[in-house]
């Protein structure tokens, strides 16, 4: 499926027919779009990336030390 100017429309049309099966089984859809996060949520932004960067220094000393359990959890 194309619209006029020849650009692919099936995922919009996907789209449509899963949200309206949600709909006919009683499930209420929540569309979330992506853009720039509030500004009330720039704590949690913050603590996540300091527990990312926690994390990529757990990795390279279970790197340097071989401990793959903590290597798979650090990941």
């Amino acid at each position: 499926m194309q619209d006029e100017a020849g650009n692919p429309t099936a995922h919009i049309v996907g789209l449509f027919n899963r949200t309206v099966q949600f709909l006919e089984n009683g499930i209420k859809p929540v569309w979330v779009f992506d853009g720039a996060a509030p500004v009330m949520k720039g704590a949690t932004l913050e603590e996540r990336t300091k527990r990312k960067e926690e994390a990529k220094a757990k990795l390279e000393i279970a790197k340097d030390t071989g401990d793959m359990e903590e290597m798979k959890r650090q990941a």
